[in-house]
């Protein structure tokens, strides 16, 4: 995953990588990413009663699970929670107006740490 990003920044794209990842898990990722000079960490939060509800609606009873594991991964975020946007009880819409206000103040730019 990581690889084929570098590829397509390289190339001049920009790039969005979507999915779960966590903080413990960005220094493995952006280790490879020395060429790119601009990178940004967006994480999309909300209670673990919103999370469990759009499951159950999405997916049914059977990741709820996972669903409880993942969150308290995100709570405590230290550093990172000013890379944090609530989403519980908001449009998709406000979400992404709220994104693309932060990202334009470059709120989400990692350092080279990761």
């Amino acid at each position: 995953m990581g690889g084929a990003a570098v590829a397509f920044a390289e190339g001049g794209y920009t790039v969005f990588l979507d999915g779960v990842v966590g903080p413990w898990f960005l220094p493995t990722l952006v280790r490879d990413w020395d060429a790119v000079a601009h990178v940004e960490y967006v994480i999309l939060r909300a209670t673990l009663e919103e999370e469990l509800r759009r499951v159950l609606q999405r997916d049914g009873p059977i990741t709820s699970h996972r669903v409880r594991n993942m969150h308290d991964e995100f709570v405590d975020l230290e550093a990172y929670e000013t890379h944090v946007i609530e989403t519980t009880q908001r449009t998709p819409d406000e979400v992404r107006a709220e994104f693309i206000q932060r990202r334009r103040r470059q709120e989400f730019v990692l350092d080279s740490q990761g």
